[in-house]
């Protein structure tokens, strides 16, 4: 007769091993999607921004003024669900989510109540280039008035008002352009997911290659 070779299989330490590879790899995906997410928002933060210099709010170019937008960039920790482990970036302006968009997108604004946007000026905006106030808000730039530029854009004119001291409620220097009125405004894009897709793919790659590696260690080392 010949030689005969019996494999046996305990079910039950076959049912805990995969119980340990599931939790292995859901907790290597989970921490390898928050690396992923926490370096792509410090890629935002840190590079696509820069010092606001005084040019136009809408030539293209992410400027740190208030920085709101910059701190909005957040990380969304990883969370399964069935078979899917998911995380990511989120941006809780909304403006920035107006500024996410693929190259060369362009995304329309307009006004939600009033019948105008109110676009400040250089005189309506601190040195960060953040609007000193609303067009309202008389405590800042006291009684305004409309009137047209020979362009024909309406603009609200007024005086600027000092807000604090002993000169507060003073009015400080001549009238000047404070803001301008405008049906709409047209924002490119300037977060590109293609951009950030390619940032990611080299994290993504090599901590696939360290999960990878674990797995071989830890089954090599079970054996």
């Amino acid at each position: 007769m010949a030689d005969e070779v019996k494999m046996d299989a305990n079910w039950d330490d076959l049912r805990e091993r995969k119980k340990w590879l599931d939790a292995y790899i859901e907790k290597a995906v989970k921490n390898l999607v928050n690396i992923v997410s926490l370096q792509t928002q410090k890629h935002i933060r840190t590079d696509l921004f820069v010092p606001y210099q005084g040019r136009n709010l809408y030539q293209g170019v992410l400027q740190t003024r208030s920085g709101k937008l910059k701190k909005s960039v957040v990380n969304i920790p990883a969370v399964r669900e069935g078979d899917i482990v998911s995380g990511g970036i989120g941006i809780g302006t909304a403006y920035g989510r107006v500024l996410f968009g693929k190259r060369g997108q362009v995304k329309k604004i307009k006004p939600k109540a009033a019948q105008a946007l109110t676009i400040p000026l250089p005189a309506a905006m601190d040195s960060h280039g953040v609007a000193r106030g609303s067009a309202r808000d008389k405590g800042i730039f006291g009684e305004t008035f409309l009137g047209k530029s020979k362009a024909g854009n309406m603009i609200i004119f007024g005086k600027l008002l000092y807000v604090k001291g002993a000169k507060a409620g003073q009015v400080k220097g001549k009238l000047v352009p404070l803001f301008v009125l405008k049906k709409s405004v047209s924002v490119p894009a300037r977060i590109h997911p293609e951009d950030l897709r390619d940032y990611m793919q080299p994290i993504i790659g090599k901590g696939m290659a360290e999960i990878k590696a674990g797995l071989m260690g830890s089954t090599v080392g079970a054996e």
